[in-house]
């Protein structure tokens, strides 16, 4: 990932934040060249992921993943622990195989 250090070069110790869609080289290169902080994750690619994977938990229905995507948007925007924590007791809920899925996709990122 030449182009991330360039960046970093470029910014002359401005710290950046980088959004990817979790690719597993970004997911390598940006903690090695910048600081996992500076490292945030796009909410539209992890919901495209997040619909990818309610397929294979048998989540079907353009409402369900309706409703899905409504739980996981509450869940990335949520302001606070308690809010993001009362949003994933109900996606525990609904199912907790999806609420282990968003669990296991570093939240704090």
């Amino acid at each position: 990932m030449w182009f991330l250090t360039v960046l970093h070069e470029c910014l002359g110790g401005l710290k950046p934040v980088v959004m990817s869609d979790r690719n597993q080289d970004l997911l390598a290169a940006v903690p090695r060249i910048f600081r996992v902080e500076n490292h945030k994750y796009c909410v539209w690619h992890l919901t495209e992921n997040l619909m990818t994977e309610t397929g294979r938990l048998g989540i079907r229905g353009n409402a369900s993943k309706e409703l899905v995507k409504e739980m996981f948007n509450r869940v990335a925007f949520a302001t606070t622990t308690t809010n993001y924590d009362g949003v994933m007791e109900e996606i525990r809920r609904y199912n907790r195989e999806l609420a282990m899925s968003v669990e296991k996709n570093e939240p704090e990122c």
